[in-house]
């Protein structure tokens, strides 16, 4: 189950990624002529060929790394390390029911530096094959892959437009650049928020759930 869920991702990620690179690339080029025809296919060609290399290198990064980069943080940056801001901040339960259920995680003097690690112990590793947690995990991990290949992409970018080293003629703009430099801002809003889902909807998995007993 495990490897048909990082497939899928996989794939949706190579998908997502190229729609990325579709939006800047058909906002800078027309169709009109045959010139600028030639041109949008090389430039749907550099796309096709920056995918997968922009994937490959981000599969390089550590997921730690890839926590930093999403949370812009240098330490306690996975999402688990925000449980209890969190659920304080969730209206769905009292946040002293958390707190009695769990006390090795909601406890006011347990230290923050061990919060992920006892989130994902006490609460996540008890629901996560619960449907709405791997979705959850699913969108997460989707969202953080497509953010950290976006960003390994726009570096590209960035040296291509300032070296000039584009293969391809007229390939690629500065407008393009911007255009997909919009997009990544907008996924790494989007990774942090699906991280966040994960973590409440772990916590509410985990508080309903009948067969769930505390570790």
């Amino acid at each position: 189950m495990l490897g048909s869920q990082k497939a899928e991702i996989a794939v949706q990620h190579g998908l997502a990624l190229f729609v990325l690179f579709l939006i800047p690339l058909a906002y800078q080029f027309g169709l009109e002529t045959l010139e600028t025809k030639l041109t949008a296919w090389q430039g749907l060609g550099a796309a096709a060929l920056l995918t997968p290399i922009a994937i490959l290198l981000s599969q390089v990064v550590d997921r730690n790394k890839k926590f930093h980069l999403v949370y812009l943080k240098r330490d306690q940056a996975a999402p688990g390390f925000r449980v209890q801001k969190l659920c304080q901040e969730d209206g769905r339960y009292l946040y002293r029911t958390l707190q009695d259920r769990w006390p090795e995680v909601f406890d006011d003097h347990v230290k923050r530096s061990d919060l992920n690690a006892l989130w994902y112990t006490h609460i996540y590793s008890g629901v996560r094959d619960l449907p709405a947690v791997a979705t959850a995990n699913k969108r997460f991990m989707l969202a953080r892959d497509v953010y950290c290949s976006g960003l390994v992409a726009l570096l590209a970018m960035g040296i291509w437009l300032i070296g000039e080293l584009s293969v391809f003629p007229e390939c690629l703009s500065p407008i393009a650049v911007l255009i997909f430099f919009v997009e990544v801002v907008v996924v790494h809003f989007i990774a942090r928020g699906a991280g966040e889902d994960l973590v409440k909807t772990s916590v509410s998995e985990a508080l309903h759930a009948k067969d769930n007993v505390p570790a």
